[in-house]
């Protein structure tokens, strides 16, 4: 019985075979829908200053755009306006081109992220087939891709980033408008004229001081008219993504930094009417959601990333019988256009796609929902129930919405209960150090290594300077749990700081969790302290109690898991039994703590939880 039900299970999935990886999620970037080019800066592999040779068209279909000498673009490394994305600057004479015509007779919908430094004479920003289908002339937007003639649309272009986008059509409700920041600001009516020549970005082919002057981040066409719920889904990935204010539609709001600002890959599914939804999307992410099983009129649901590592690395904050989880969290706006946070749009189907991240037993896979909003998920029941899909795909069917899984401002993230079959690649277990006598012994526990050169143990004295102790070399690719041991036979007397570094072939390198040790010659290893309650909540007092202690005085230390410190003090004539009191203030975030009391022969420590 069981067996049937799984297959039944996987055949529901698979019928579902093509992601809707656009912008957003909308459309696929595998060439196979209606996304006819789609160019972004960021992700590009120029350095700051460079002149532009091409951008990668991300649609799929090849279509790269390319600069040639005198009329490249500068390329901007990250733009602190547009949420620190990278852009590329146009003087005026620069453009990029690619050969791609298409048929510009056709519907179209398009779109672009770009600011003006100074009006030049035209200021084109896209020109396709033959048209000039968005520029700029005496600071108004327009398009004369229609009839002979422009039409124009009176909004004053300024130097501030913002989302401009537009449809076209022969027919239809949707026929010929015009959005800044989703708000419609003009509509048109004209028939579509057939005319067939190159694409051009930042200009039109023609240079001489005809194209943008200013900058562009994103730009994308499709060879039809988005429904109203595509648009508006594109609109608030763009308005995350770039830290861009939407004047109406603006559903997703974890990307506010109150929030967590979750920008991150943000896509979404949703419904203005029956014939206005969009029920599938993956966007440029790993998660895809689809199936909702009650999407109603009015109802959508995006979610987005705060840019953690997709790696099982997060070996604390993670329920019983969980071993690692992912240090990225999704978070989750579940909205409508009167930004009521009631919507449910009832369960959905999950997908992972989790290509590169070595071999998976889906078995192994959780997922994690903050249920009760508290930042946390060791007080959370795990899900099962993952099943394989092919292709590094994999999926938990029927998640469920409302009060019991996914809802408004909800944060979900992906775990593991084996880090040996599947590591997700979670390459480090464990990383102790421990003052033993004279020296300080150093282990630690790789469960999965890919490409791994080696690694180095650094010390400081103070949790920020840092030196190096030892090299070790790594195994390079390993599936098996290797044990490490090395040793620092020359410690720092006192309280002093332990981490490890992993180094990759390529140069990329991650650090583990910092480890504190108390040298004094012929002491043990680390001890531990009693501290309740734990976890505990903000504006509470935390009590340290230390059994069998002889100490005179003690330096108790908080701080988190980055090595932040959030308090410190010296306490004075410690007795056996004492209760120390620390204050978690207003200003200690939710999240992952560590207590340390330091006194002249130990150091104890102990993990705590702030919820």
């Amino acid at each position: 019985m069981k067996k049937s039900v799984l297959i039944i299970i996987t055949t529901l999935f698979v019928m579902n075979t093509f992601a809707q990886t656009g912008p957003g999620g909308v459309g696929s970037n595998d060439g196979s829908s209606s996304l006819e080019f789609w160019y972004m800066a960021q992700d590009e592999t120029y350095n700051d200053g460079d002149l532009i040779g091409s951008i990668t068209d991300r649609s799929g279909n090849g279509r790269s755009i390319v600069g040639i000498a005198g009329e490249r673009p500068i390329f901007t490394a990250t733009t602190a306006a547009i949420n620190n994305m990278s852009s590329m600057l146009f003087d005026g004479n620069d453009e990029l081109e690619t050969t791609y015509q298409g048929n510009s007779n056709e519907n179209m919908s398009y779109g672009v992220i770009f600011n003006y430094v100074s009006q030049a004479s035209t200021n084109v920003i896209i020109q396709h087939g033959g048209r000039n289908l968005m520029s700029l002339t005496s600071g108004d937007f327009y398009s004369d891709f229609v009839g002979a003639s422009s039409h124009t649309a009176s909004i004053t272009a300024s130097a501030t980033w913002s989302y401009h986008s537009k449809t076209f059509a022969n027919s239809g409700a949707n026929r010929l408008k015009f959005y800044v920041n989703q708000d419609n600001v003009a509509t048109f009516n004209h028939n579509i004229e057939n005319r067939i020549s190159n694409t051009w970005i930042g200009g039109n082919g023609n240079g001489g001081g005809a194209g943008l002057k200013g900058g562009i981040a994103e730009v994308y066409k499709f060879s039809r008219v988005l429904n109203s719920a595509e648009q508006i889904i594109i609109a608030n990935y763009m308005a995350a993504k770039y830290n861009i204010s939407l004047t109406v539609n603006d559903f997703y709001n974890e990307d506010n930094s109150g929030n967590g600002n979750y920008d991150y890959d943000v896509a979404g599914i949703g419904r203005v009417d029956a014939t206005n939804l969009h029920d599938d999307s993956q966007g440029t992410g790993m998660v895809r959601v689809l199936n909702p099983t009650n999407l109603d009129d009015d109802e959508f649901l995006m979610w987005g990333h705060d840019n953690g590592v997709a790696e099982a690395t997060n070996i604390i904050d993670v329920p019983l019988g969980v071993i690692a989880r992912f240090d990225r969290v999704w978070r989750v706006s579940e909205r409508n256009a009167s930004n009521a946070s009631s919507v449910n749009v009832g369960d959905i189907d999950m997908q992972w796609d989790l290509s590169g991240l070595n071999a998976v037993t889906p078995s192994d896979l959780r997922l994690l929902i903050d249920t009760d909003n508290d930042g946390l998920f060791a007080d959370e029941t795990p899900i099962a129930g993952a099943v394989s899909l092919g292709g590094n795909i994999y999926g938990f069917i029927k998640v469920p919405g409302g009060t019991a899984g996914i809802r408004n401002n909800r944060r979900f993230t992906l775990a593991t209960v084996d880090k040996i079959q599947t590591p997700l690649p979670v390459e480090l277990i464990s990383f102790e150090a421990n003052a033993n006598e004279d020296k300080v012994d150093l282990e630690w526990i790789t469960a999965s290594e890919i490409n791994n050169d080696f690694f180095t143990i650094e010390r400081s004295s103070d949790a920020i300077n840092w030196e190096d102790v030892s090299k070790i070399n790594g195994a390079g690719n390993s599936n098996q749990t290797i044990s490490y041991y090395d040793v620092d036979y020359n410690p720092i007397v006192g309280t002093s700081y332990y981490r490890l570094k992993q180094t990759d072939f390529n140069g990329e390198y991650k650090y583990s969790n910092i480890v504190p040790v108390k040298f004094i010659k012929g002491t043990s290893e680390n001890q531990l302290i009693n501290i309740f309650p734990n976890p505990a909540n903000s504006g509470s007092i935390v009590q340290l109690k230390f059994e069998n202690i002889t100490e005179d005085e003690i330096l108790v230390v908080l701080r988190d898991i980055k090595g932040r410190e959030f308090y410190s003090k010296i306490h004075i004539d410690i007795v056996d039994g004492k209760l120390i009191g620390i204050p978690i203030d207003d200003n200690v975030p939710k999240g992952i703590y560590l207590i340390t009391a330091t006194s002249e022969n130990q150091i104890y420590s102990q993990k705590l939880i702030v919820k």
